[in-house]
């Protein structure tokens, strides 16, 4: 009766486990189709080191939340970016979106400036880990001498990676790059690290 009961607990635990594996799967491919299609949207719309600190709050997203699911293609996208090498092509959405959040999208951090500026910087935050809204997911990957690009009001700018450092959640991140340079900062949980977070600094190509 024992072995019986077992069985059944150990089928049902294996039967709950490939469901949210492929409820998981499924959110993602969701998520990407959605992504692509705002993508398409905007397309047709377009005609010395110092240290700045900064509130940002980022968590892992290693399990998918029923609190937040994704709505068909409603943002309103006014940039993208891009880093080929992981094959990554995700849409902005203006700082006062209701979608500029890390629950919707990757997400504009203030104090940010667009990439028209000079000598701003563009700050930009995601989820990493598995669940379907961790947007950057593969940025670990990255490695100094990668390219970025944001493509903003019908002009794209290039970037180039030139640091990547981590440190301790603490609610505020520190950003060291040279303010006499344009630049893009990516920033997400570092990986296999609850504790940490993972800053990418990006410069100006001219």
């Amino acid at each position: 009766m024992r072995n019986k009961i077992f069985i059944l607990l150990s089928l049902l635990m294996i039967t709950i486990g490939l469901f949210l594996l492929a409820h998981n799967f499924l959110m993602i491919q969701k998520l990407a189709v959605f992504n692509k299609m705002d993508l398409l949207l905007y397309a047709l719309k377009e005609p010395v080191s110092e240290k700045e600190n900064i509130n940002v709050e980022v968590e892992t997203d290693d399990v998918a939340s029923d609190e937040v699911e994704p709505s068909g293609p409603a943002k309103q996208y006014i940039a993208t970016l891009a880093i080929p090498a992981i094959s990554l092509r995700l849409g902005l959405v203006s700082p006062d979106s209701i979608y500029n959040n890390i629950e919707s999208n990757i997400t504009i951090i203030q104090p940010s400036s667009m990439p028209d500026v000079e000598k701003g910087n563009l700050i930009i935050a995601g989820h990493s880990g598995t669940g379907y809204l961790a947007f950057f997911r593969n940025l670990y990957k990255l490695q100094k001498g990668d390219q970025a690009s944001i493509t903003y009001q019908q002009k794209t700018y290039r970037y180039q990676l030139v640091n990547i450092y981590s440190e301790e959640k603490t609610g505020y991140v520190s950003i060291y790059r040279d303010r006499n340079k344009k630049t893009l900062t990516l920033i997400t949980c570092t990986k296999d690290n609850d504790h940490m977070q993972t800053i990418y600094i990006f410069e100006a190509i001219e």
